[in-house]
């Protein structure tokens, strides 16, 4: 069994955190499941080292309409149900990868973790097409501004007021895309692009 470090250990707290939150509040939000062994292919090379966000800054405005909501690191457009082989291979090395039995789609879900955010992907097929990113720090943030750490005011005036649940969090569709937003005390404390299943 491997050790986390401290910061790991936030991480994945926070993760099975957002994946309570959102079990509770739309199931089919949850992509994979199931035993079985991991595969774990880790590396020691971390992506992100910077001090600043890296990200689209909202210069990619026309990829975020009122169609589809798509995540943008370093000029790479990661949209849901768009096929991962390609933006994987944009996006480089990831510092982690991992495989598990899905048990929302047929085969594997896969998850590349960049530092700052992870990207996940299920099978379609012989193609692997990406499910969800899910932000892990404040060293990213959507184009259109959003970053863990944001306050609750600032969601509503980038997105709306329209998605805000009974419970404080939002959830805004576009297409076949849904953005979540979980706010605690005020503050934004996940944020997570994931593909809407019908």
């Amino acid at each position: 069994m491997k050790l986390l470090s401290k910061k790991m250990l936030c991480y994945k707290i926070a993760s099975l955190l957002l994946v309570f939150t959102l079990a509770a509040s739309f199931p089919l939000a949850l992509a994979s499941c199931g035993g079985g062994d991991d595969t774990d292919t880790t590396t020691t090379t971390p992506i992100i080292s910077s001090d600043t966000k890296e990200n689209g800054t909202g210069n990619d405005t026309a990829n975020n309409n009122d169609e589809e909501f798509v995540f943008v690191y370093n000029g790479v457009t990661i949209a849901m149900h768009a096929p991962a082989d390609p933006i994987i291979a944009a996006l480089g090395e990831p510092s982690s990868t991992y495989e598990k039995p899905s048990c929302a789609f047929q085969g594997n879900d896969y998850y590349y973790n960049y530092g700052s955010f992870e990207v996940s992907a299920y099978e379609d097929g012989a193609e692997r097409c990406i499910y969800s990113v899910y932000l892990i720090d404040d060293l990213v943030e959507t184009p259109e501004g959003l970053f863990i750490g944001a306050t609750e005011s600032e969601v509503s005036s980038i997105y709306g007021e329209d998605g805000r649940l009974d419970n404080g969090s939002y959830r805004f569709i576009r297409g076949n895309s849904i953005l979540n937003v979980i706010i605690e005390n005020g503050v934004v404390t996940a944020i997570e692009y994931v593909a809407k299943v019908n």
